[in-house]
């Protein structure tokens, strides 16, 4: 673990078992009671993958500077792989256009946390503020939207909702590359001069790997389902 604060540390590992956790409604509350029923099923493997991915952190997995690029980016992969299968697939896709929308937008609040993490974590220079391509403002462009529409998505035109989502999604993505590209490694090709030592440690590695696909889940939810599509 990093030499950081007991208060960051715990407020950290609080924030990440929340979006976890906010995970849960949106599915539990789904428009079909096959979606509800599979709510805790959901939240249970979302703790489990964020138990291992704590495991290996604890392991010193990431730690390992020699490794291919494969040790520490197949987080991102398996995340890629998990998303095409639920939103391109005619089974993945059934399930999720049967999560509410309004409910998904829960976990984009956590987004806040996020912000003041990685100015602490910046600041004491275990996060390149570069990271965030056009400044950490944007997560705070990218979440103010998000807060908006969870009161007014019924009156507001799916054209807005979806470049409320589209323009979170790229933030999201473009912190996920920088991100990556900046953990020192012999893969290292960002922030040469200030790496980023957080998303090797524990809490900090949960961020790429736990909370990040779930900002993704929602975004391109989102995108591909901006209105309830069936009360089935």
């Amino acid at each position: 673990m990093l030499d950081l604060s007991l208060a960051l540390t715990s407020f950290s590992i609080l924030w990440i078992l929340l979006t976890v956790l906010l995970m849960i409604p949106p599915i539990y509350w789904g428009l079909s009671e096959r979606i509800q029923r599979r709510g805790q099923v959901i939240g249970l493997l979302l703790l489990f993958w964020a138990l291992f991915q704590s495991t290996l952190s604890l392991n010193r997995w990431y730690m390992d500077r020699n490794a291919g690029w494969f040790h520490h980016a197949y987080p991102y992969f398996l995340m890629f792989i998990v998303l095409m299968l639920l939103f391109f697939t005619p089974r993945g896709k059934e399930f999720v256009k049967n999560i509410h929308p309004k409910w998904l937008l829960l976990p984009q609040w956590t987004r806040i946390c996020w912000i003041l993490i990685a100015w602490l974590l910046s600041n004491a220079l275990q996060l390149p503020s570069s990271i965030f391509l056009l400044g950490i403002g944007m997560e705070m462009i990218a979440i103010i939207p998000m807060i908006y529409l969870y009161f007014q998505l019924d009156k507001t035109p799916n054209a807005l909702i979806r470049i409320a989502h589209s323009l979170a999604l790229v933030v999201t993505v473009s912190e996920i590359i920088l991100g990556y590209g900046s953990i020192p490694s012999q893969f290292q090709f960002w922030s040469i001069l200030q790496p980023n030592y957080a998303f090797q440690h524990f809490p900090f590695s949960l961020i790429p790997s736990v909370i990040f696909p779930i900002y993704l889940f929602g975004n391109i939810h989102g995108i591909l389902f901006p209105r309830v599509q069936t009360k089935a």
